[in-house]
């Protein structure tokens, strides 16, 4: 995964992908993902955690959208673009553990065009 690491202004955290996408759509560049962990009732339990900067107007953020899915939704999600970008364990209320995979979508806004007779 791509990252911008030039002219941060500012960092927020967040657990969940519904906030980090608002922040993408405002603007925010999606730094980093990580796995966050602890014991729930005595057995493991991990969730991502998205680290999201404030960077420079002229940067490009790369990661335009994020979004959580099973293994079973996964071919669908690559097949129409999407890129995966970390796999974690979660858990269902009953305890019963299952892998999630956290896809990312990259910006579709136009390339810049050269203008002029094409000689640069």
């Amino acid at each position: 995964m791509n990252t911008i690491t030039t002219n941060i202004k500012e960092v927020f955290e967040t657990a969940s992908p519904d906030v980090a996408n608002t922040y993408m759509q405002n603007g925010w560049a999606l730094l980093g993902v990580f796995q966050q962990a602890t014991h729930m009732d005595g057995s493991p339990a991990a969730w991502p955690s998205y680290v999201l900067g404030m960077p420079d107007p002229t940067a490009a953020a790369h990661i335009s959208e994020i979004t959580t899915a099973s293994v079973s939704q996964a071919d669908g999600l690559l097949a129409r673009g999407w890129e995966i970008l970390r796999t974690y364990v979660s858990k269902d209320d009953d305890g019963s553990e299952y892998p999630c995979l956290l896809f990312g979508k990259r910006s579709t806004a136009p390339k810049p065009k050269f203008t002029g007779n094409g000689v640069h």
